[in-house]
């Protein structure tokens, strides 16, 4: 089988206001300025890598509202997911060599496909269905 595909995912920004007011402190110790360079860098070594890339940090700043993004200034609110979700989904579409989710086989069955009267006849059942 091929190698693996590799991406490299860029760390977000952080909303700093927002996480000196969570943590109580009069200003934060995680900055917008930090946090880009840690994004620069992993951009940096996926271009050497020759990996996909995800710019996490511009598609969560490039939306304009931070506050929306995080839940504390720090950690990603359901919205910094959705963006997150959505450029992975959107280099995985550009990219040539990654595969997408529907291309991707199933080890296990879904959820609502597993009969909890039955859960190794489902697992048993899948299997037949993979071969």
């Amino acid at each position: 089988p091929p190698p693996p595909a590799v991406v490299l995912i860029s760390p977000p920004p952080v909303d700093e206001r927002a996480w000196a007011e969570f943590t109580g402190e009069p200003s934060s110790n995680r900055t917008l300025e930090a946090s880009k360079k840690y994004a620069d860098a992993c951009q940096q070594v996926s271009a050497a890598k020759g990996t996909a890339f995800v710019d996490v940090w511009g598609s969560i700043y490039d939306h304009g509202q931070l506050s929306e993004c995080f839940n504390d200034g720090l950690h990603l609110s359901s919205k910094g997911n959705q963006i997150v979700f959505e450029a992975l989904m959107k280099t995985i579409a550009e990219s040539s060599h990654l595969a997408g989710p529907e291309d991707v086989p199933l080890d296990a069955p879904l959820w609502a496909d597993i009969d909890p009267l039955n859960i190794q006849g489902s697992f048993e059942d899948h299997s037949k269905k993979m071969t």
